[in-house]
């Protein structure tokens, strides 16, 4: 982002970003009371949404028309891979954050794949804002499939596999976040990877939503 394109010094453009409006509606409408509160209301703030779509390829699409921003806030929804930790029954639904991302196909982990490329399939975000230190950070990969089978765990986890996340929309918007002067990334844990996956994602995106809009409320506003 060139500093042509900012509006003034003390202006601060903020982009909220989410695969669906749901994952973002309880954050937004906090945003906007906030916003209006008698400390803020003569500051220089504005607030944007985009929907970027499900998926890498939507995601992609989207963020090549994204607006400028100072603070980009994405919001999100993903499953955990199972580990030592964790029973596979038992899910501790929470947040976390992310800044290593990688490109990881699910059929690149199994004996029937193999992953050919020639750029980059790890990417990292050092923009994170400071409030992100409150979330714990686990390393996030996008498939363009959801993951079925829960042994069908990233290599990169090492062994015993360390806790890690699958999210479809992440990598491929990574640049796009690293421009901004600070990224809020939150996403929220709904499910374990694997065939219950995303019955358990439909169950328990409004509580992490919820969850996002709670976490913003505590600690952006001290920020800002």
């Amino acid at each position: 982002m060139s500093a042509d394109s900012r509006q003034s010094p003390g202006h601060v453009n903020i982009l909220v970003l989410s695969a669906i409006p749901s994952e973002a509606a309880p954050s937004l409408a906090m945003l906007k009371t906030w916003l209006r509160t008698p400390q803020l209301a003569a500051a220089e703030l504005t607030l944007e949404y985009v929907q970027l779509g499900i998926g890498p390829l939507a995601s992609l699409s989207a963020a090549g028309n994204l607006p400028d921003a100072d603070l980009m806030i994405y919001l999100g929804s993903c499953g955990e891979f199972s580990h030592p930790l964790h029973s596979q029954k038992v899910l501790d639904v929470r947040l976390c954050t992310a800044r290593t991302f990688y490109w990881s196909p699910t059929a690149a982990r199994t004996p029937a794949g193999r992953l050919i490329a020639s750029t980059p399939l790890r990417r990292q975000l050092t923009n994170l804002h400071p409030c992100m230190d409150n979330l714990e950070c686990l390393p996030n990969f996008t498939s363009p499939t959801l993951t079925l089978d829960p042994t069908m765990i990233p290599p990169e986890l090492g062994s015993p596999p360390q806790p890690g996340t699958e999210n479809m929309e992440l990598f491929t918007l990574v640049p796009h976040l690293a421009t901004a002067a600070h990224v809020i990334l939150i996403l929220g844990i709904t499910n374990l990877v694997g065939e219950r996956g995303h019955e358990d994602w439909r169950q328990g995106r409004a509580k992490v939503a919820a969850m996002s809009a709670e976490f913003l409320h505590d600690h952006l506003t001290k920020w800002l």
